[in-house]
């Protein structure tokens, strides 16, 4: 089905809820009624069901519980072709990957033009075979062997895919290796994959990485560490940014000074919060725990002389 199909399927099955006539149905979305009878016949074989006809030409779901697997609210549904707009914003060669029709992206060009998207550049993706591949390890849980060029190419073997992820405009895929380094897990940047293996070996849902990705900061956090809180001071020149963005998940105002903001983070890893304080230099002061704020001081005398 093209994206426009979907979108009045899922109407139709909502509407089965309350009953609905092909002939009425049809005239509201300007489709033919033998489409509309089409829908009607779609949804009796996908779920194995007989409509009960309330009078001719109009029907109504007997049992609605298999229905309501399906249905997205009805909001989202009128969204879906914005969605698949703000997908092209991020990265073209994306929405080619998931299928959607870009006459759709074409309209919404055209006639959304009430708003700009500005953004850092987003990282496009180079290889969609590479994504797709990815892609099938992670729904089977299967081991990956990939070369991998960052500094220097090198192969990992014996890797767990765990999900894709999209952070600071770049694409990553976040693995479990057996390298002792931050327990085993890693952020690949997928532009630096090479080539890409999928092993017949399969490995267990790891419920704990997962659980790392839903509630981690930035690609800086480490895995299975205890988060540790820090202390920084923002001066009253840029504190308003601070009060209307958060800059790490944790971020939060826990006191004024003069107008100057006194925010705690909590963090895993120093560079999380270092990174932050570089990119306000010079409004923003590391307060606590001391030790990092003396590496990020070491720091800039090292930038500075």
């Amino acid at each position: 089905m093209k994206d426009k199909k979907i979108i009045l399927f899922f109407r139709f099955i909502e509407e089965l809820k309350r009953g609905v006539c092909l002939k009425d149905f049809a005239n509201r979305y300007e489709i033919n009624v033998r489409t509309a009878q089409r829908y009607k016949e779609d949804v009796e074989e996908i779920f194995d069901i007989k409509l009960k006809m309330l009078k001719r030409g109009c029907y109504i779901a007997p049992d609605f519980k298999n229905l309501n697997k399906v249905l997205i609210d009805k909001g989202s549904i009128e969204d879906l072709d914005k969605l698949a707009y703000l997908l092209m914003i991020i990265d073209k060669n994306l929405i080619k990957f998931l299928g959607v029709d870009e006459k759709i992206i074409n309209r919404y060009l055209k006639e959304e033009n009430f708003f700009i998207v500005k953004s850092l550049p987003f990282e496009e993706l180079r290889s969609l075979e590479i994504f797709n591949e990815i892609k099938k390890a992670i729904k089977y849980r299967q081991y990956l062997k990939i070369s991998y060029n960052a500094l220097n190419e090198e192969v990992l073997d014996d890797i767990k895919p765990i999900k894709i992820v999209f952070a600071e405009g770049n694409w990553y895929l976040a693995v479990i290796s057996n390298d002792k380094i931050n327990n085993g897990f890693k952020f690949l940047r997928i532009s630096y994959i090479k080539t890409i293996e999928r092993k017949k070996k399969e490995f267990k849902r790891d419920k704990e990485a997962e659980e790392f990705l839903k509630n981690f900061q930035s690609i800086w956090s480490l895995y299975k560490v205890k988060p540790f809180e820090v202390i920084v001071k923002v001066n009253k020149e840029v504190a308003r940014f601070f009060k209307v963005k958060k800059f790490l998940d944790s971020q939060t105002i826990i006191g004024e000074e003069n107008g100057d903001l006194i925010i705690r983070y909590y963090i895993t890893n120093s560079i999380e919060i270092i990174n932050l304080a570089k990119k306000w230099i010079p409004h923003m002061k590391i307060i606590e725990p001391i030790e990092v704020k003396e590496k990020f001081m070491s720091l800039v005398k090292k930038v500075l002389l």
